[in-house]
Formats: structure tokens, C-alpha cells, sequence
């Protein structure tokens, strides 16, 4: 085994500089003397942010026991969770297998190795990744128990300097004592004693070769090398950390041979559940670690007793969406390198407290304490998640916008002079809508209009309001933000932290408060910290309010309807961002490939900011498919934590529904009211803070003009017709849909607006006016006819402005009197034009009408000289009547009014009263009656019933009565008796009825009696 030199470096804080600055003196060469200067300067700043040596990181004593929100135990932290064993208890070959594949120059260099740190450098600016660390033993030790596994050169200059001051500190066997004990060896197994007892069933000092190679190759990531999960990677990396220790002179070849020869399997003797619960917890304890080092300035490893936020059934959950497909599949992500995984980043806190519940820091992070939290630490673009809080929540709250407010979807560009053209996803531009129209279909234009009417000032204290601070790179020269920012272009970004508590404010009715995942902090010695939570007023409930309406209806109705659950009022928003085209370019993928999906949202209850991603462009990226898979945590998430029921939120006394017309307005930021015509079609409710709704009413709609020159003539076999188109659509419906397609294809290839031609009528009027032909229809002519009786004939209808109607006969013209036309849309009624001036049109060939006069009284002769002279056919009936003699007419049908030769008049002629006649003392009176009946058209019904003073058989009466009037198709029912009641009945001779049926149950008669 190599040893330590025994060279210690006393250096001031220049003297830290300098070294330092060694490793860029041959870059500084490259980039010029300007360049030197420059990193000198970024280098002496950085290190005056370094926090300061703190050897009690690395010897903590005392246990830090963490809690969850009711108070049972989560985590240890400290000596008692790692077991803490001397150098002296280290296995030497162990420190061999360590050193030759972690630090082969351990003995040599003083904290930094200068020649691996400058290849990196150079490896990591060409790449702009940070992905090649070089780090020493002692720079992993500085990053373990003083920083962050954050990758950034900032980060690494602290990491530098702090190294260089802990190797005149603890020498080298103290160092790489710490490093093994510090340690984390996948799972919740944390120090080199630990690792030897789970993995192997023995003790730090005793571990073989085989075994000292598996554990110093687990620890460069133990999530990848755990042997317990991937034995067959574990066991290549084995391989490579006997090869190393070959090479550099520890081991012969023989002995890494018969090392390596030892599988993986058989060495093992693991207990499963020991690394199994804890891993869950990791990325929500890694946050409320930084928490405590951040915000309350206290070493988390020093006895402290924190007891946090965590709900455990939510944190495992996550855990469990994020790295299983059990509730969300992950295995279509697009182009991702076979070797990464999809990333993602989960934040799951209470609506109402801003108290973080569950945290999902990435995807296959087991086994790495305090690695990159992809919840909490990272800054990426938020896509459209952004609009609500850059764009439509500013505008609600300093200009009272309504929910039904409307924009003008427009050829735009952004207002600072570079005549950029801001686009839509869909690439094309639509007209004007309401801005809730505009959020669920999630359109660039009109978030941007709502950002300049806000104006960037208000819109920055909107978003400083919900916990947002902005870096100078992301602010213009003056300080205020870009208006991209309103459609999420901004260049740092935000973490699902930052957007998760943004939205719970929505939710909160406009109090935002700080997301927090400590509740309290004890201390050894027993002070109690509470938790420091800012709290106040962000906006207004009424802004709140309408946002939260507004992203409902995303849920219900737009871009978030897969993430929403039936029977519960959610609201949120998906948010995209597209690649850069150079990365684009670099790595192969199309046009349409997604850096970022978001979606955040909430409930009176919880809210939820999911990212998804990879880490590094080079990685993968998102697909157009794939983009879903944060809505579908959201709705796993929602299903299962949020309580059951529709629970609306309360609205404000202020908030007032109002009728508006949909895309009505003169100017961006008004609406109007319906007018008498608007079609139901273009009319709705939206809300609007009282006193602020619409204002005036819409004159877009009128009645159309009535059509002028109407004009017509007749052929002899068809009728021709012409006249004035009124004023409507000028372009059919195809020629609009061509026009508006070649509008789009221009402004989709250009990035100025100086690259687009003026276009008149221009895309956004187009896309109106295809909406309203496909809404109410084209504009419909109806040519009608009247006739002698008055009556209105449709002859035909057409959007031309000429008509022939076909097959129109001398007899069919006889029957028109007049002719005239409207005007209106094809699905709407209300906006139908008056009739035009009625014409006439000549038929010399054509009968003329005939008055028919009153014929009562006439004879039948009479009448077949009138009709004979006229062409009328004539039909006769003949009603029994009293009213006018036998033989002459009672009545014509038509009565009165014309008639054209032809038609028909129908002619009613009085015929003799029939009445009922006396049959009564005949002695087969009921056959008689039954004889006359057949002769006159009468049925014969005979009813029995009992009587004691009339004998049985004998006529009792008749219905109607003997000598009263009946009419033809009518019942006669003729009453007999059945004698006394107990008496014996005789049936009279003939007395059958017409039919069995005719001879009813007793009965009393209902005729007179004579």
C-alpha cells in the first residue's frame, strides 16, 4: 500500500487562489489575456461564496432524527447510521482498490489532481455539460459533507479551494478514513462498515480482494453498481477495478484473475428489507436537509430533531410512479440513450399551507444522499404553465380582465423593435376569442398581448408576489422582464417547487405561502425553531378566482382532459418546450422533438408541479406522444391522495356572470354584449369582477339587407329568377380555407414580420370568417310563391343569386299570384331579411282564376252549368237536413275564394230528414226495425232489461225515440224487457240481433219511451 508523503500545504486564501488558478492558466492562454482576467475575477468571487471547513460535518457524534408530519421517525442521521470504523479497521487492500480507481495520485497531489482537472475543463467547455468531474478522493470527501451534487463549474471551484484547505487539516489516512465512512453504498447503507456487513456478512478489516474491488467500484454510483440489484453490472465494474489495481502495481495479474472469477451471486448474503423503505424517503429528506443548511444556517448531521411536512403514503406513492410503471408507463420516451432514463421531478403540497407533502427528486436516485434534486433544484423552462402567472393573472389583476375578455389572435410580433413574430403552436393565428378560449387552447399571441397590456413592470411584481425572483440574465437592460417570459421563454427557468407553489396560490384564494418542509427544528440542547414561512396576499380572490376557473375549464374542456378526474373540480395547465434547432441539428432529431413537459395543478386540497425530461439534451428527447406522461401523474396523483367529491371553490360576492358575445370587441381587453341578433351560437356567459363586463353592445350581427332587384320571368315550362346579392361573405367557404391556408404557410416560415406580405383580408379575419360560415352557415336565398288562398310557397332556395326552378307547368303558374325572396344564414333564423317587393309574372297561356260564388240553395243542375262552364270537376256528398229542401245544395267546400280550372269544388246536397219510425206494436217489430236499418245505413243494437209491468219480450223504447232525427252511419239501440225481476223470461219471436255483439249485459235503456 502507497503512502502519504507526509507534505502538508499551508495556504492563506490567495495562496488557495493561486493554485487554483493554475489549472486555467493554459485555458487562459487560449482565450487571450482578456480571458485570464476575467476568470481570476469569477474564480475570487466564487470562492468568497464557499461555505466555510467545518471538520464536525465529517466527525459528527450525535444523531439527526428525522420525522414526518405526525411525528414517527424517518431517518437517522449521523455516526449511528453509518458505524464508524478507524483507518486502522480498513481492510488495506480495500484502500488499495480505492485509491487505484477512484485517485491513483491520492499520495501525491494536495487536494486536486491539475492534470485530470485541466482535461476535464477543457472537455467540459467544448461540451458545455460539466459532465467529466475528475474529482480526488478529497474533492468527493468536500462534495459529500460541504456541497451539493450540483454540476457547475461554480461548484467545482468550491470544491477545489475547500479541498486544498481540508489537506492541511487531516492527513492522508484521515481523509480517506472519512471518505469511507462517509460514503454512501446504495440504498440506506452508508459507510464502508455497513456496506461489508450488509453485502458480504463480515467486517470493514476483513473484506477479501474479490470483495474490497465490488465495494470500491460501487461507490462511483451506487444506484448503477449495486450488487443486490444488478449483479452483472456490478460485476464488469469488479473487473475494471481489478484491472486498475494491476496497473497501478497493488495486485499481480494472477490474483485479479482469481478474483475475478468469484461471481457476484455467491458472495453475497443481503437482507432485502433493510434497503428497501428508507430509499423512498431520500429526495424529500435530501430537501429538508438543504432547507435546514440553507434557510436556518444549522448542520443538519448535529443532533438535530427535525420534524418536517412528509406524508409517507404520498412520498411512497411518487416514489413509486417514478421509478416503476406501475400507475404511469415510461418506457416510450422518445430517442433517450438506452443507458438514461426519462427524468422527472414531483412536487405534491397542501393547497391551503404551502406544507410540502410528498417530493419526487428523480428517477433512479437510490442510494445517492443529497444528489440533484430534480423538484426543487432544477431551473428549466415552465412552457405555457407559465401563462397564468406571466401573462392572464396580471392582466385579471391590474386591468380587471374578465374571464370573457377578448384578444385579437393575430399576426404579431414582439413590441421592442426586433419585429420577431411571436407564433402559436398550431401555427396559425385565429381571430379574436375570449382570453379563456385563449388559455385552455394554450395560444402564444394572445398571452403575449395580455403581458404588454399588463405591462412588464406589474407582471414582474405579479410573479415577485408568488415567490419568484429573477437573475440579471433573465431581465431586459432596464431591469424588467422579456415578453417571452409570458409564454415561458425564459433562460434560467424555474423548479416544480417554485411552480407548484405559484399555483397553490390560485387555489389559496390569492394568499401565497411559502412552500416550507419543516415544521419544526430542536436542537441538541433543546431550543425549538419553528418553522420561518412567508405568508401573505398575492393577489386579489377575484384574480384567483377567475384564473382558477379559467384552468378548470383546461381540465374539462382543452389541454388537460387526460390529466383530470372524473367527479372532482381540478385545475391546471400543461406547458411544452421545444429544442434548440442548433441541438436539434447536433443530435438528430426532428423538428418537433420537446425539451421539457410540465403540468401543474390543483385542488382545494393539493397541488402537484410535475417536470419531465432528461438531464442533458445529448440524453433524449420528449415525443409528441410521449409529452402526456406528467398528466397522467397528475391524474394517479389526484386519484389516489385528493378526497373524493366535486368541491368547487367559493366564488367572491364581486365575481358576476355576464352575457357576452363571443369574439366581440373593437380592441384587445374589451367585450361587448349581445345584440337582438346575435346567433345563440356566438352567445355565452363569463365572468367579470362586478362593475367591469361588457362594454357596449355588439353590432358585428344585423339583419340582412333585404335583396334588391328582384326580377323573374317564365319560359313556358320553368321559372326563372334573379337579384342583387346583399351584403355578406365575400368568399365562399373553400376560397377562404385556401387563403387562410396560404396566409399561415407565409407567416410559419418567417421569423420577421418584414418577411411576411400585407394581406388583406388577413389570416385571423379569415379564420372568423370560416368559423362563422361553418357556425351559421353560408348566406341562403328563399324564393317564394303566394297563392290565390294566400298561402306561401317555398320554390326554392340557393346561395347564387339566380334560381330556376324546373318543370313548371301552365296549371302550376294558375295557382301563383305573386313572387318575392329572402335573405338569411344557413343555421341561423335570427338575422333573416324583411321580403323583398313582391312582382308578378306573365303566363298568357296561363287560366285565370275563378271566383266561386254562393251556391246555397242551387240546384244540381245549376251547379254542373257552372262548374262545365268554368273547367272546375265537381265531387258531390249529401247530408240529411231540415234546413233547405230535399234536392238543392247546402254547402261547397271551398265556400268562398277562387278557383283555377281544374280544381275541384266539392258540393253538399240536402237529402230528406231520415227519422225513426213506429215499429213498436208490430209484433216482429225488432226485424223490422233491423230491415229499415239495412235500407238507411243504420246499425241496430237491442238492449234487455228487467220490468214488472211490461212483459218479457215487449218494446220498452228506442235511443233515439220513435220519430226523432238520426243520421246515416249512426246506432239505433231498441230496449225490450226482460219481465220481472225472478219472473221467466220469453225471447220474442225474430229477436236476433244484427250481431252477437249488439246485445249487450243488463242494463237500464238510455232511449225515450213512447
Amino acid at each position: 500500500m502507497k503512502k502519504n508523503n507526509g507534505n502538508k500545504f499551508s495556504l492563506t486564501l490567495l495562496q488557495a487562489i493561486g493554485t487554483i488558478f493554475k489549472s486555467f492558466v493554459l485555458v487562459g492562454l487560449l482565450g487571450g489575456i482578456a480571458a485570464m482576467m476575467i476568470g481570476s475575477f469569477i474564480i475570487f468571487k466564487t470562492i468568497e461564496t464557499a461555505p466555510e471547513l467545518d471538520i464536525s460535518k465529517i466527525y459528527a457524534t450525535e444523531s439527526t432524527v428525522i420525522y414526518d408530519k405526525d411525528g414517527n421517525v424517518l431517518d437517522e442521521l449521523g455516526i449511528q447510521k453509518r458505524e464508524w470504523v478507524s483507518y486502522d479497521e480498513i481492510s488495506p487492500v480495500l484502500i488499495d482498490a480505492i485509491v487505484a480507481t477512484e485517485d491513483s495520485k491520492f499520495y501525491e497531489h494536495g487536494g486536486a489532481d491539475w492534470q485530470r482537472f485541466l482535461i476535464a475543463a477543457l472537455s467540459n467547455l467544448s461540451t458545455g455539460d460539466f459532465d467529466q468531474g475528475a474529482s480526488t478522493l478529497t474533492q468527493q470527501l468536500i462534495k459529500q459533507t460541504h456541497l451539493t451534487s450540483e454540476k457547475s463549474i461554480d461548484r467545482k471551484i468550491k470544491e477545489l479551494y475547500l479541498s486544498i484547505q481540508i489537506e492541511k487539516v487531516l492527513t492522508k489516512e484521515q481523509i480517506i478514513e472519512a471518505y469511507l465512512n462517509y460514503s454512501p453504498f446504495g440504498g440506506s447503507v452508508n459507510g464502508i462498515q455497513k456496506a461489508a456487513e450488509y453485502y458480504f456478512g463480515t467486517t470493514a478489516d476483513d473484506l477479501t480482494l474479490a470483495q474490497a474491488a465490488t465495494l470500491a467500484g460501487l461507490v462511483q454510483s451506487p444506484a448503477t453498481y449495486r450488487p443486490d440489484h444488478y449483479a452483472d453490472a456490478t460485476e464488469k465494474r469488479r473487473d475494471t477495478v481489478l484491472k486498475l489495481m494491476v496497473k497501478h502495481g497493488y495486485i499481480t495479474q494472477d490474483l485479479a484473475d482469481l478474483a475475478a472469477a468469484e461471481p457476484i451471486t455467491d458472495m453475497l448474503v443481503y437482507t432485502e428489507s433493510e434497503t428497501t423503505d428508507k430509499t423512498k424517503y431520500q429526495s424529500f429528506i435530501d430537501a429538508v436537509l438543504n432547507e435546514v443548511e440553507n434557510k436556518y444556517g444549522l448542520n443538519p448531521y448535529s443532533g438535530l430533531q427535525i420534524y418536517t411536512t412528509m406524508d409517507p403514503e404520498a412520498q411512497e406513492l411518487i416514489y413509486d410512479i417514478q421509478n416503476t410503471n406501475n400507475y404511469v408507463d415510461w418506457s416510450a420516451t422518445g430517442l433517450a440513450n438506452s443507458k438514461t432514463d426519462i427524468q422527472s421531478g414531483i412536487v405534491f403540497m397542501d393547497t391551503q399551507t404551502g406544507q410540502v407533502r410528498a417530493i419526487g427528486g428523480g428517477v433512479n436516485e437510490e442510494g445517492i444522499e443529497r444528489g440533484v434534486n430534480f423538484a426543487t433544484q432544477l431551473q428549466r423552462q415552465p412552457g405555457s404553465t407559465a401563462k397564468p402567472i406571466f401573462a392572464y393573472g396580471p392582466a385579471i389583476e391590474y386591468l380587471k380582465w374578465g374571464t370573457g375578455t377578448t384578444v385579437d389572435d393575430e399576426l404579431y410580433t414582439y413590441q421592442d423593435g426586433s419585429g420577431q413574430i411571436v407564433h402559436n403552436y398550431n401555427h396559425i393565428y385565429q381571430g379574436r376569442m375570449t382570453i379563456r378560449y385563449a388559455l385552455n387552447k394554450s395560444l402564444n399571441v394572445p398571452a403575449v398581448k395580455a403581458f404588454n397590456a399588463a405591462g412588464a413592470d406589474n407582471v414582474k411584481t405579479f410573479a415577485e408576489n408568488l415567490g419568484f425572483t429573477f437573475s440579471p440574465e433573465v431581465l431586459s437592460a432596464d431591469g424588467s422582464l422579456f415578453e417571452s417570459t409570458a409564454i415561458g421563454g425564459v433562460s434560467s427557468g424555474f423548479s416544480p417547487l417554485q411552480m407548484a407553489a405559484a399555483y397553490a396560490t390560485f387555489g389559496n384564494g390569492g394568499i401565497y405561502n411559502e412552500p416550507i418542509m419543516i415544521e419544526k427544528i430542536v436542537t441538541s440542547d433543546g431550543t425549538v425553531i419553528k418553522a420561518d414561512q412567508e405568508s401573505h396576499r398575492a393577489m386579489s380572490e377575484e384574480t384567483a378566482y377567475l384564473l382558477t376557473d379559467m384552468l378548470h375549464t383546461v381540465m374539462t374542456d382543452g389541454t388537460g382532459t387526460t390529466a383530470n378526474v372524473g367527479g372532482m373540480y381540478l385545475s391546471g395547465k400543461t406547458g411544452t418546450t421545444n429544442l434548440d434547432p442548433k441541438d436539434r441539428a447536433t443530435y438528430g432529431y426532428p423538428d418537433n422533438a420537446i425539451r421539457d413537459s410540465w403540468f401543474v395543478g390543483y385542488s382545494n386540497y393539493y397541488t402537484a408541479a410535475i417536470w419531465t425530461g432528461f438531464n442533458h439534451n445529448k440524453d433524449g428527447y420528449i415525443t409528441q406522444t410521449t409529452q402526456s406522461k406528467p398528466w397522467y401523474v397528475f391524474n394517479t396523483l389526484m386519484k389516489y391522495l385528493n378526497p373524493a367529491g366535486y368541491v368547487e371553490p367559493t366564488r367572491p360576492s364581486s365575481i358576476q356572470s355576464y352575457t357576452i358575445e363571443q369574439e366581440s370587441g373593437n380592441k384587445d381587453g374589451e367585450v361587448l354584449s349581445p345584440s337582438k341578433f346575435t346567433p345563440s351560437q356566438y352567445v355565452s356567459s363569463e365572468l367579470f369582477i362586478k362593475g367591469y363586463g361588457p362594454s357596449g353592445t355588439s353590432t358585428r350581427f344585423q339583419q340582412l339587407d333585404t335583396p334588391q332587384n328582384f326580377t323573374g320571368s317564365y319560359t313556358g315550362s320553368a321559372l326563372q329568377f334573379s337579384w342583387n346579392h346583399v351584403k355578406g361573405y365575400t368568399l365562399t367557404l373553400d376560397e377562404a380555407r385556401s387563403k387562410a391556408s396560404y396566409a399561415a404557410d407565409l407567416a410559419t416560415k418567417a421569423t420577421k414580420i418584414s418577411q411576411v406580405p400585407t394581406l388583406n383580408p388577413t389570416e385571423s379575419q379569415l379564420r372568423m370568417m370560416i368559423k362563422q360560415i361553418q357556425t351559421i352557415g353560408q348566406t341562403i336565398y328563399d324564393v317564394y310563391a303566394t297563392n290565390h288562398y294566400g298561402n306561401e310557397i317555398l320554390l326554392g332556395s340557393t346561395t347564387d343569386n339566380t334560381l330556376t326552378v324546373d318543370n313548371v307547368s301552365i296549371g302550376d303558374m294558375s295557382k301563383y299570384k305573386d313572387f318575392y325572396i329572402r335573405a338569411r344564414y344557413e343555421n341561423s333564423g335570427a338575422l333573416t331579411s324583411e321580403n323583398s317587393n313582391a312582382i308578378t309574372i306573365d303566363c298568357d297561356s296561363c287560366s285565370k282564376p275563378v271566383d266561386i260564388p254562393n251556391m246555397k240553395g242551387w240546384t244540381k243542375q245549376q251547379v254542373e252549368d257552372w262548374v262545365t262552364a268554368n273547367g272546375i270537376t265537381v265531387s258531390y256528398t249529401e247530408t240529411p237536413t231540415n234546413e233547405i229542401a230535399n234536392g238543392l245544395v247546402l254547402s261547397t267546400s271551398p265556400a268562398s275564394g277562387t278557383l283555377l280550372p281544374g280544381e275541384t269544388l266539392t258540393v253538399t246536397i240536402a237529402s230528406a230528414q231520415l227519422t225513426v219510425p213506429n215499429f213498436k206494436n208490430e209484433p216482429d217489430f225488432i226485424s223490422q226495425y233491423q230491415a229499415w236499418a239495412a235500407l238507411n245505413s243504420v246499425t241496430v243494437k237491442v238492449k234487455e232489461e228487467f220490468h214488472d209491468s211490461i212483459p218479457s219480450g215487449a218494446y220498452i223504447g228506442s235511443n233515439p225515440g220513435i220519430g226523432s232525427s238520426i243520421t246515416p252511419g249512426s246506432i239505433l239501440t231498441i230496449t225490450i224487457s226482460k219481465g220481472p225481476v225472478g219472473g221467466s223470461t220469453t225471447p220474442p219471436v225474430n229477436n236476433n240481433p244484427t250481431t252477437p255483439e249488439d246485445i249487450p249485459d243488463n242494463g237500464s235503456s238510455d232511449g225515450s219511451e213512447d
